[in-house]
């Protein structure tokens, strides 16, 4: 029993044993075919690429077949046409074969009429024989003489006529040019110019006197042009004797005149500097609490050296005016035209202070009561109140604005306004302004434009004077209370740099609560300055955080004696320049571009009496060592931008920055300006943004604008000038939609979905103007300056692939692109920011001309060329 148990169980162990094999063979099986499998999945997932692949293709396929059978149809289409016009020019060309055919048969006449015409020649030979033989006879002879002698004769009185006209020109140009120098000697060559033209007529008298007797009354006409030829030399004299008596004296009375004015011009500048400097000093010593009692003095004395600066600039005005005109009549005079232009450049500054003074400015009351009926606030528009205009009105203590657009008038409702009585407006305001307000209407698409001419144009604000006669919705008494003004077209104004103040209270400025800002916006145009002690440091370092969008600036400059080190942005990537670099300038690897920057971007640099030399941007790097500069020798730090002189001295074109600029820190302490241009607190984004570009051709702009969708509504609008009459404004092409903007032959042309438009004028002048695009339940309108209505044009269009991307310009258009608007729901009421753009070949933003920086700063407050800019 044992035995069978161990043989049993020795049975089942072999058993078990099998199973084993069979499992591990089978084990050996699956595995093999799992791999098999894995390996046909990898396969399959290959295959699916391919086919994936082959389907995108197949896609591209039938795009470019659609595509295609587009072509094949406008060819068919096309090929009708050509068709009929070849049916119906058959029994043109059948009638003319007809003709010819019958003229075979008139051979007999064609060969008389060959034989007809070598008679006349052969004719006309023996004529011309003739007359050969025949010039020799005397009669003959006696008329051909008697010709040319009529011809020398004609020519001759010509001849004294123009002389007799040269002669008037050149008195009139002796008697235009009294005032001018070297009158003497242009009288002496004027007197021997009318000398000779004596001579020549008398020379033409001499070939009168040899005419026959029967062409006498010819000679009688060159005796009179010889009386006007006397006559003019009587005049002539009568120019020289006044010439002779003018005193050479009184041309160097003008001369000290125009010195001693220049003079006087000097010191009123000098004088309005001052008063500026007397400006910042106050401003700067208003760093006390609301309920100190010094406040109201201390804002009086800032309102007075206001006051002061704003009567001095008007005269000082008219007295450069003045000697910019008495010197004109001489440009040796060098000195007192550069004098001339440091004043404007102090008045500019002068300017530029009152608009950056954040002080309200009072009418009546110092601030406002609440008082029934309505207020006059403010007015931009036309002369001729009828016409167009925008402004503001007070009705309730709501303030309400209003516009008027070629005839249509709208209003808008804003909120109520802050008010108090007379007691409290003697303490300062310290509560928290509330958030904006905002509100808008949709006026007619068709009347869209505010068009204003710059030599009609009024800007009233708190009032008006007796001769405006407003519209009628504003026709209120003028405004009681406090008023502070920021900016116009992102550009800063102040009240205290208007052109005349009448009837505004004489007392210190209105007193309200100020937010606090730590940065500073720099508008492109100036720069900021201060000035620099090193001592015997060992180190200098500086430091900053700027934002900006653009692609070009100079961020900081440092002077030194004859020495200099500024860093600068060209095209997104960062360059420094040096007198002292081995290298200059100096870049990141591959010109890596920082800018734009949406996000603050820290700056610092760091030099040493060793010759280090680290400028860090955002994180990136430039490290110099061995670089010779004399720290003791740095005497002014620039941020943001430079003086002309110093432009001018090193030839430096890059412009002034656009951006905000905060935290600036030298040798590790936080530092106030000392000199500013073109800077004002806070940094308003949408003043960071650029609404105009200049292209040339290769150039252009293009990006992904979302919300734009051509087959649907679509509105487009933007100004444009040019003197090309051919070029590429606009592209977009989305799937079977596409759009374009072209001029031809200085006409505009709109492609819309494969029909034309064109306007009726053309538009290649130089100037501004400004066109829309609007599609409405498919009505399509092209109106340009809001006057022209585009005509639609037969034969169909096609514009090319774009990739989905709006592109302006696409390097075929030269001139300026402004104020692009697509009307899309996340942007419905502002233009397009360009330099979100992508840009390709030479694209200048935020210009539209080929001024230098310099001129960029001096003329920033000057009126621009077209309002629609």
């Amino acid at each position: 029993d044992y035995n069978a148990k161990l043989k049993a169980l020795n049975e089942t162990l072999k058993n078990a044993s099998d199973l084993v094999n069979k499992a591990n063979t089978q084990n050996d099986l699956n595995a093999k075919t799992l791999k098999d499998l894995q390996k046909r999945i990898k396969d399959l997932e290959n295959e699916r690429k391919v086919v994936e692949d082959q389907m995108a293709m197949a896609n591209n396929e039938l795009q470019n077949t659609e595509d295609f059978m587009k072509m094949l149809l406008d060819s068919k289409a096309d090929f009708e046409k050509l068709s009929a016009e070849l049916d119906g020019a058959k029994a043109g060309l059948t009638a003319k074969v007809d003709d010819i055919t019958k003229a075979a048969a008139k051979k007999d006449i064609v060969e008389a009429a060959e034989e007809h015409a070598r008679n006349l020649t052969q004719l006309a030979k023996d004529l011309v024989d003739a007359v050969k033989n025949a010039s020799g006879l005397t009669e003959v002879r006696d008329a051909k003489n008697a010709i040319e002698a009529y011809k020398n004769i004609t020519d001759a009185i010509n001849a004294a006529e123009a002389a007799a006209n040269e002669a008037k020109v050149a008195a009139d140009t002796a008697l235009d040019n009294v005032i001018n120098q070297n009158l003497t000697q242009k009288s002496k060559e004027l007197k021997d110019k009318g000398d000779a033209l004596l001579k020549s007529a008398q020379d033409s008298e001499k070939d009168l006197q040899d005419t026959a007797k029967d062409l006498s009354q010819l000679k009688s006409r060159l005796e009179k042009a010889e009386n006007k030829k006397k006559a003019l030399e009587k005049d002539l004299l009568d120019v020289q004797n006044q010439l002779n008596a003018t005193n050479t004296d009184d041309v160097r009375r003008m001369i000290e005149d125009a010195k001693t004015k220049a003079a006087s011009a000097n010191n009123s500048a000098t004088n309005t500097m001052n008063r500026l400097n007397d400006i910042k000093q106050q401003i700067d010593k208003i760093q006390i609490t609301p309920t100190n009692a010094n406040l109201s003095n201390a804002l009086n004395d800032v309102d007075q050296s206001v006051k002061n600066l704003l009567n001095t600039i008007p005269s000082l005005t008219e007295k450069i005016s003045e000697v910019e005109n008495l010197t004109s009549q001489f440009p040796q005079v060098n000195n007192i035209s550069e004098s001339i232009k440091n004043i404007k450049e102090l008045i500019e500054q002068a300017r530029d202070a009152a608009n950056r003074r954040p002080i309200s400015r009072g009418d009546g009351a110092r601030r406002r009561r609440q008082i029934p009926g309505g207020l006059f606030v403010l007015y931009l528009g036309n002369r001729d109140s009828s016409k167009n205009y925008i402004g503001l009105v007070l009705r309730s203590n709501i303030l309400y604005g209003l516009y008027k657009l070629n005839g249509v008038e709208y209003e808008i409702q804003s909120h109520s306004i802050t008010t108090s009585d007379s007691e409290q407006s003697q303490k300062m305001s310290s509560k928290t302004p509330d958030g904006p307000y905002f509100n808008s209407k949709q006026g007619q698409e068709s009347k869209n434009l505010l068009d204003l001419s710059p030599s009609d144009v009024v800007f009233y604000v708190g009032g008006y004077p007796a001769n405006f006669n407003p519209p009628a919705s504003m026709r209120y008494p003028n405004y009681t209370g406090c008023i502070e003004f920021f900016s116009f077209n992102d550009k800063i104004l102040g009240l205290y740099n208007f052109q005349s103040v009448e009837n505004v209270n004489k007392k210190s400025p209105c007193k309200r609560y100020s937010l606090q800002v730590d940065s500073n916006f720099y508008e492109g145009t100036g720069y900021g300055k201060v000035l620099l002690d090193q001592g015997v440091s060992r180190s200098f370092r500086g430091g900053m955080n700027v934002r900006t969008y653009s692609k070009n600036g100079l961020l900081f400059f440092i002077e030194g004696q004859d020495e200099y080190l500024f860093l600068t942005i060209e095209n997104g990537a960062i360059f420094l320049y040096g007198s002292q670099l081995e290298q200059s300038p100096v870049g990141l690897p591959d010109n890596k571009k920082l800018f734009p920057a949406t996000e603050w971007i820290e700056i610092t640099l760091t030099m040493t009496t060793l010759g280090v030399l680290r400028v860090s941007v955002g994180g990136e790097l430039i490290f110099l060592s061995d670089i010779p500069y004399s720290l003791k020798d740095f005497k002014a730090f620039y941020l943001g931008g430079l003086t002309q002189d110093l432009r001018d001295k090193f030839n430096i074109t890059t412009r002034p920055l656009k951006g905000c600029v905060k935290n600036f820190k030298l040798n590790t302490f936080f530092q106030d300006l000392t000199e500013s241009v073109g800077i004002v607190k806070g940094c308003p984004t949408d003043s960071l943004i650029s609404r105009k570009a200049q292209f040339s051709l290769g150039s252009s702009l293009s990006t992904s604008i979302t919300g734009i969708t051509l087959g649907n509504d679509i509105t487009i609008s933007l100004g444009f000038k040019s003197t090309e009459s051919q070029g590429l404004i606009l592209q977009d092409k989305q799937l079977a939609n596409e759009v374009g903007l072209t001029l031809e032959n200085g006409n505009v042309i709109l492609s819309l979905d494969g029909k034309m438009w064109k306007s009726n004028k053309q538009y290649h002048d130089g100037l501004w103007h400004y066109l829309t695009v609007t599609r409405r339940g498919g009505s399509t309108t092209l109106r340009v300056d809001d006057d022209d209505i585009g005509q639609v044009q037969p034969g169909t269009t096609s514009i090319p692939e774009t990739g989905g991307e709006v592109v302006l310009g696409n390097g075929k258009f030269s001139g300026c692109i402004s104020n692009f608007y697509t009307r899309r729901p996340d942007n419905l009421y502002k233009a397009e920011d360009l330099s979100s753009f992508q840009d390709s070949g030479e694209v200048k933003l935020d210009v539209c001309t080929a001024i230098s920086p310099v001129q960029l700063m001096l003329d920033r407050n000057a009126k621009k060329d077209s309002v629609l800019q």
